[in-house]
């Protein structure tokens, strides 16, 4: 047994054995740090993603704020139990410019009694 232990074919054999084991746990390792960049890539898009669907679904609930305000203010549709008044604005003219003098008291009295 210990010819074959020290024997140069035997420790060449086990040395390179070794070296092929230490090559392939430092390839794991850049393996691993590379994986470790990517989780964190995907975490960050992951995140971004959050983000862009939160501010969608604010805009879609807006929209259909904005939809039911359409459908209740122009086509007057109402919910159950409810009653729907549509009030008509009427246009006011333009007031005329008068132009007013100032009268005298005894015109005013004049216009006043005749």
């Amino acid at each position: 047994m210990r010819k074959i232990l020290f024997s140069p074919v035997f420790v060449v054999l086990f040395s390179l054995v070794i070296g092929l084991i230490l090559i392939s746990l430092y390839r794991q390792s850049f393996d691993l740090k590379g994986n470790r960049q990517e989780l964190l890539n995907l975490q960050n898009k992951k995140q971004g993603l959050a983000d862009d669907l939160a501010n969608l679904e604010e805009k879609l609930k807006q929209e259909s704020y904005n939809q039911e305000k359409i459908i209740r203010d122009q086509l007057l549709m109402q919910k159950a139990d409810e009653y729907v008044v549509k009030i008509e604005l009427e246009e006011v003219a333009p007031a005329e410019s008068r132009v007013t003098t100032k009268l005298s008291p005894w015109e005013e009295w004049r216009k006043v009694l005749f």
